[in-house]
């Protein structure tokens, strides 16, 4: 509820995981705005999650948009940006790190903490003090309250599986004005489970910061034509 009066804020993004043996480790920065839920951010891939450069990232109406590197372009018929997905993006996949499909998401979780919640201590985020929180996502109660976004049935299922667990960790960072100043999940399959052969661990932390004075104007859709589309299996090699 904080967020979303503050309207505004930007935003770094840090993910690492793995599938099939492999690694990924990536990061990003933007700005989102809480009140359209769009947001804009620059992520620095490496090769190894098969596509190399900087690709930027724009959540527009539930529909998500990026913008390749230039070496890359010709695989979406030399345009500029592609269209991912359906229009609900968070019906599209329902992984393991489908939760870093849009920030405001993971804030709007929170609604299903569950009732152990413990303070770790005082943490300083990007030098703004705050106190470290963790608790619980309850997902059998976001999926009893109709979660919306990336929290659809299919993505809970899968978390299901891979935790031998309804609840998903969380550590929360709140500065004084109770604004959260980072948010960290990291997933450990169960041993045994299907999802651990899978996909291995996965963490992602996303610093939120400059709130209500970072400038989300210009996350407007880009033009119909420069929108291309990609080639099933493109970004994956």
């Amino acid at each position: 509820d904080k967020t979303l009066a503050a309207k505004s804020a930007d935003i770094a993004i840090s993910f690492k995981g793995g599938a099939a043996g492999k690694e990924i480790a990536f990061s990003g920065t933007g700005v989102i705005d809480f009140v359209r839920q769009r947001f804009d951010m620059a992520v620095d891939l490496p090769a190894s999650a098969g596509i190399s450069g900087t690709i930027e990232e724009r959540l527009i109406d539930k529909v998500l948009y990026l913008k390749l590197p230039a070496a890359v372009s010709a695989v979406a018929g030399g345009k500029s940006w592609v269209r991912v997905g359906t229009p609900s993006i968070g019906k599209s996949g329902g992984s393991l790190g489908s939760l870093s499909q849009n920030p405001a998401d993971i804030l709007g979780s929170l609604r299903s903490v569950s009732s152990s919640v413990t303070t770790v201590g005082i943490d300083y985020i990007r030098g703004v003090k705050t106190t470290h929180y963790r608790a619980n996502i309850d997902l059998a109660k976001a999926a009893a309250s109709g979660a919306k976004a990336s929290l659809d049935r299919a993505t809970i299922d899968r978390y299901k599986k891979a935790l031998g667990s309804t609840l998903l960790p969380v550590d929360v960072y709140l500065d004084s004005k109770g604004l959260p100043a980072r948010f960290a999940i990291t997933v450990k399959p169960a041993a045994g489970s299907v999802t651990a052969s899978e996909i291995g661990s996965v963490a992602i932390s996303i610093d939120f910061y400059n709130y209500g004075t970072a400038n989300p104007a210009a996350i407007v859709a880009p033009p119909a034509s420069e929108v291309g589309t990609l080639p099933t299996g493109a970004l994956h090699g």
